[in-house]
């Protein structure tokens, strides 16, 4: 198809995405940007930072730094919930543009038309478009990490470090970084993490003891973890045996998870792969957190480029159904709210849980990709030719960033 033509079918598709993200934006109160600004309203006036809150009395659940971050749109007043919109559209787009690169050179298209065409479908997914309905802060660490692995600026590792101070999600990528053996690199980032925890230690030192004492290890503080909205390990696990879960299955399965990212992901970051580096430890950071909020499915957008720059049907398969997934928000399916999640039966199991079981779907193929890979490392080394590559192995080479 010509470029005009991709141009033109990428531009409906953004405005389709653009005309949902404003329908959905149109009328909200914007209740976690509330809590933004509340935190950055009690570093101003020097109140205790963790009794802060939002609306409906939601509390102030983030980092002492970030509340530090969140002054300005305290300053802003009526004027944040626009600042914060235009803030996360321009992240997007600008995720788009590094992702969509790597799609149009897989599939030999227009740049211009990929990256249009993504962020279109980016606007409507659930996930995004409850990000900037809620004023969520997403779509923003989303950016500083992609950025920080595809455009493989020197102010990586700081940028690292930043997106960690304003959500401990992002710490998942620090040992990615030393498993790849960019020590510098991992290193840097880890100093500006502890950086940001001195700065906000010497603002409000009690309520950063406070925080990073009991706070940032209470899961239950951010909300009802059996809520269907939480799409994680933990919240699967909540809803299927009742209050309290299973830790011990939690933590076995969430190691099962890690090593298998880790492992694609440091073999793919050392090649130079970054985007199913990228996308492997993202999902892992989904689905091992104790709570994962619909909204922070953002980060399941590398994953998903990742399969898409396969030409395979495996991987485009699994594309094309994470991309439906997410677009029609089917975990909203299913009763929620008042603890209705605990009495779900046959298929409402499957749809209210429908983020979390894609996620270990893309698992198990990771770990098939491991062991074929390794089997072809092995016949190469005794100079045999190696085998064809399998989905995910594929979408790696595609990636490489030269």
């Amino acid at each position: 198809m010509p470029a005009f033509r991709q141009r033109i079918v990428a531009l409906v598709v953004l405005a389709l995405g653009m005309l949902l993200a404003a329908r959905t934006v149109w009328g909200t109160d914007f209740t976690d940007l509330s809590v933004y600004v509340a935190g950055g309203r009690a570093i101003l006036q020097g109140e205790p930072l963790y009794r802060a809150t939002g609306n409906f009395g939601l509390p102030f659940t983030y980092t002492p730094f970030a509340a530090l971050l969140f002054v300005p749109l305290a300053l802003t007043g009526p004027a944040a919930p626009a600042l914060m919109l235009v803030g996360s559209l321009a992240a997007l787009a600008r995720v788009a543009v590094l992702l969509g690169r790597a799609l149009a050179d897989a599939w030999s298209l227009d740049p211009v038309a990929c990256s249009a065409g993504l962020l279109g479908l980016m606007l409507m997914s659930e996930p995004v478009t409850a990000t900037l309905r809620f004023g969520q802060i997403n779509a923003l660490v989303l950016w500083l990490v992609v950025e920080a692995f595809g455009a493989r600026r020197a102010s990586a590792p700081w940028i690292i470090g930043l997106a960690a101070a304003i959500k401990l999600t992002p710490l998942a990528f620090v040992p990615l970084m030393f498993g790849a053996r960019r020590w510098r690199d991992g290193l840097f980032s880890v100093f500006a993490f502890l950086a940001t925890i001195a700065l906000g230690w010497i603002v409000q030192p009690s309520e950063a003891a406070r925080y990073w004492s009991t706070l940032a290890v209470d899961a239950r503080r951010v909300g009802g973890v059996a809520f269907v909205s939480n799409q994680s390990i933990n919240g699967l696990l909540w809803r299927l045996q009742g209050p309290g879960g299973n830790r011990l299955a939690w933590a076995a399965s969430s190691f099962v998870v890690g090593l298998v990212c880790y492992l694609v992901g440091m073999r793919a970051l050392r090649r130079g792969e970054w985007i199913l580096a990228v996308g492997s430890v993202g999902l892992f950071s989904l689905l091992a957190s104790p709570i994962s909020w619909s909204h922070h499915w953002v980060l399941l957008t590398p994953m998903l480029v990742a399969l898409g720059l396969r030409r395979s049907r495996t991987a485009m398969a699994l594309a094309a159904l994470g991309t439906v997934l997410l677009i029609r928000g089917v975990i909203w399916w299913v009763p929620n709210r008042d603890d209705l999640e605990y009495q779900h039966q046959g298929w409402q199991i499957v749809e209210g849980n429908a983020y979390v079981l894609f996620g270990l779907v893309v698992i198990a193929c990771l770990a098939w990709s491991l062991r074929k890979h390794e089997g072809r490392d092995a016949e190469s080394n005794a100079g045999r030719t190696a085998g064809s590559g399998d989905a995910l192995d594929g979408a790696c080479r595609a990636t490489r960033v030269n």
